[in-house]
């Protein structure tokens, strides 16, 4: 996949604009919409659409926790009606997939459904927009949030144009210290005890990822954007065990390439805070909206 991720970074990177501009719109959100489109099978002229569905997802799957969210009553209409028109999108693919396989995605998960335990169409249609979901803002945010670290950080971005091995550490590091996904909800199966806390069976609990990536008693100076000092890139940004995240490779392959492209063509980077807006459309997840940056040659 490597080569025609590559060419999707280097086209975008192309289309930078001289000077100052949001690289959310222009790099972090258009490709990882692109790359999950394309691997899924998703026409190119269908991309832009896709963005907008994925991201009316995400408001009405993790937006209701946000402050204020009870009297966006409006908000979630229209975010419910973009699921159900993705929800369809789908259902029809899935139908197209059975009556003619072609190379993608969605042909593989119906195929792998076309047994005796075969899937219905809805249930192929969930999969693939949770996958084109979870495989396309999440990893908006872990682009977004690592150059904003790196023009931060200028030290760190000059020795990875030194060194182009570190760039695999830095993707880990920028994962636990802004990881995309803050905390999920999960809910206890059986009386469990943790740090001296009795939760009981049936109970809401929040799982903090983040909290656990900035844990003092796991990682030397844990608010520090640092290489080589924390835990060798252990952390829990992808989750963890079973609940461990399918896309965790896809993710930080786009990352390494996106660092890899731009320390090849830039010298430096930097940005504005005073025009960066943080992600406030989900209450799981940290990124920006907007992130104003500048890039030297």
């Amino acid at each position: 996949m490597e080569p025609w991720i590559a060419e999707i970074v280097g086209h975008s990177i192309d289309a930078f604009p001289s000077g100052e501009f949001d690289v959310v719109a222009a790099f972090c959100d258009e490709v990882p919409i692109k790359v999950i489109a394309t691997l899924m099978g998703v026409p190119v002229d269908d991309h832009v659409q896709f963005k907008h569905w994925a991201d009316e997802r995400t408001v009405l799957i993790t937006g209701k926790g946000r402050p204020g969210s009870s009297d966006d009553s409006n908000r979630w209409v229209a975010a419910e009606q973009a699921n159900r028109q993705l929800l369809d999108y789908f259902l029809a693919q899935a139908k197209a997939r059975r009556a003619q396989p072609i190379d993608d995605l969605i042909t593989d998960i119906t195929e792998a459904n076309a047994h005796d335990d075969a899937a219905s169409d809805s249930v192929i249609a969930g999969t693939c927009a949770l996958l084109l979901t979870a495989g396309n803002v999440t990893t908006t945010h872990l682009l977004a949030n690592m150059l904003a670290l790196l023009a931060d950080n200028p030290t760190i971005y000059q020795r990875v144009r030194e060194d182009r091995s570190l760039i695999p550490a830095v993707v880990e590091e920028v994962l636990r210290l802004e990881s995309p996904v803050q905390w999920l909800y999960r809910r206890t199966t059986q009386v469990a005890n943790l740090s001296g806390v009795t939760m009981p069976e049936g109970a809401s609990v929040i799982v903090y990822f983040g909290a656990a990536n900035r844990d003092p008693e796991a990682y030397e100076n844990p608010d520090w954007f640092e290489l080589g000092n924390h835990a060798g890139g252990r952390h829990a940004a992808f989750g963890h065990g079973i609940h461990f995240c399918i896309g965790a490779p896809l993710a930080r392959l786009e990352a390494v390439i996106a660092l890899r492209t731009i320390a090849d063509r830039f010298s430096s980077l930097s940005r504005d805070p005073l025009h960066c807006l943080r992600a406030s459309r989900s209450a799981t997840q940290l990124g920006y909206e907007h992130l104003s940056m500048r890039f030297e040659a």
